[in-house]
C-alpha cells in the first residue's frame, strides 16, 4: 500500500497524484495533519502490540510499502485559548505546537523502516543547502544573518543591492476573506524603522541581477526545469510568487547545461533527498546561481506550463516502489 502524509487545505497536487495512483489501480491511504485532531485518535504501545488508529482506520506498518510525505499541518485554530491573556496564550500555543510536533514524529517513526519519498527533516535549513551547494560546485549568493544595526550597515556597504527573506519557509496566512504571504523583497536601509540597535535575526542576500529565474523539480535523479521571465514585471521582479494575475509571467520548459544538472544531482544526493523544488537564477552575466531547495515545494506550477505531467511521474515512482516491495515480500515468503 502507498501511504500519503499531506494536509487538508490548498493541496490540489496531492489529489492529482492520487488520481494517477487510482488509475494504476494501486491501494493507497491518505492522512492529513489535521486528522490527528479532527478524528478519533487511539495509539497504544505495550509488550504485545503497537497500534495506531485514526478514525475507523487502523494503521499497520506491515501493510505499507512506500510513504510519500507531501505536506502536513494546517494552521492551528487555538479556539480553546480565547480565555487566556496574551502572555499565557503564547506560552500555551508554544506548548501545543511542541506536542503536535512530537505526536507527528511518533507517527512518522512508525514507518521509519519503509521507503520514503521526502522524509520530514526538522534539521533541514537554507544555510545547510547553501553550504552543500557550494561544496558541490554550484554558485551561491553571499548570504548573511544579522540582528544588529552595526553588522547590517557593514552588509549594506559591502553589497550593491541586497534582498531579505525568511530564514525558514515563507508562511501563508488565511482569513475568511483574504490570504497573506511573505515574499522576498529588496532591502532599502533608509526605509528601515526600528527602535534600538538590535532586531530579530534576519536573513539578507546579495541581490542577483537576473536574466530569468529557474524553477527545477527534482525527482529521483532527473531535473525538470522551467524558466520564469519574472524580471520583466516590477511586481514579480524580486519574487515571482507575488503573481501578477492580470499579466502573468511567461513560463517555458528549459534545459539546463549538463554540468549544472550534474551538480544538482550531486547536491540532492548529499542532502539525501529523492525529490524537491529548487530555485535558481541565471544572472545577466550568464552565471547559474543556486538559491534554495524546498523538499515539499509546489511542482504543479512547473508541471502544467511545461507539460511535464509531474503528478503522473510522482505517482509512477510511488507505484513502482509499492510493486517492487510487494514482489520482494512475496519472494521472502516463498523462501
Amino acid at each position: 500500500m502507498i501511504l500519503i502524509f499531506s494536509k487538508s487545505k490548498a493541496e490540489i497536487t496531492t489529489e492529482q497524484v492520487i488520481d494517477w495512483i487510482q488509475f494504476y489501480d494501486q491501494p493507497w491511504k491518505r492522512i492529513n495533519g489535521s486528522d490527528l485532531e479532527n478524528f478519533d485518535l487511539y495509539i497504544s504501545l505495550d509488550e504485545s502490540s503497537d497500534k495506531i488508529r485514526i478514525g475507523d482506520y487502523l494503521l499497520n506498518a506491515d501493510d505499507v510499502n512506500v510513504v510519500w510525505f507531501r505536506r502536513w499541518q494546517d494552521n492551528i485554530p487555538y479556539k480553546e485559548l480565547v480565555a487566556f491573556d496574551d502572555t499565557i496564550s503564547y506560552e500555551v500555543k508554544s506548548h501545543y505546537k511542541l506536542e503536535r510536533k512530537k505526536l507527528s514524529q511518533l507517527l512518522f517513526d512508525t514507518f521509519s523502516d519503509i521507503h520514503w519519498l521526502s522524509f520530514p527533516d526538522d534539521d533541514f535549513n537554507k544555510f545547510k543547502a547553501l553550504r552543500v551547494a557550494k561544496k558541490v560546485g554550484l554558485s551561491i549568493p553571499a548570504t548573511y544573518i544579522v540582528n544588529n544595526i552595526k553588522d547590517l550597515k557593514s552588509v549594506v556597504n559591502s553589497e550593491d543591492k541586497i534582498i531579505t527573506k525568511c530564514i525558514s519557509e515563507s508562511p501563508a496566512y488565511f482569513s475568511k476573506k483574504h490570504s497573506y504571504m511573505m515574499y522576498t523583497r529588496e532591502f532599502i536601509y533608509e526605509e528601515m524603522e526600528i527602535e534600538g540597535d538590535r532586531f530579530f535575526p534576519t536573513l539578507f542576500q546579495t541581490k542577483i541581477e537576473k536574466e530569468y529565474e529557474l524553477r527545477i523539480f527534482y525527482l529521483d535523479g532527473v531535473c525538470y526545469s522551467m524558466a520564469i521571465f519574472s524580471q520583466r514585471d516590477d511586481r514579480t521582479r524580486d519574487d515571482f510568487r507575488n503573481y501578477n494575475f492580470s499579466k502573468p509571467n511567461r513560463n517555458v520548459p528549459y534545459k539546463l547545461p549538463a554540468s549544472v544538472e550534474e551538480k544538482i544531482v550531486l547536491l540532492m544526493q548529499r542532502l539525501e533527498m529523492d525529490t524537491g523544488s529548487i530555485d535558481m537564477v541565471k544572472s545577466i552575466d550568464g552565471e547559474y546561481i543556486f538559491l534554495e531547495v524546498n523538499p515539499v515545494g509546489q511542482f504543479g506550477m512547473t508541471s502544467e506550463p511545461c507539460n511535464y505531467y509531474l503528478e503522473k511521474k510522482v505517482a509512477e515512482y510511488l507505484v513502482d516502489k509499492n510493486v517492487d516491495h510487494g514482489r520482494k515480500s512475496e519472494r521472502s515468503v516463498s523462501r
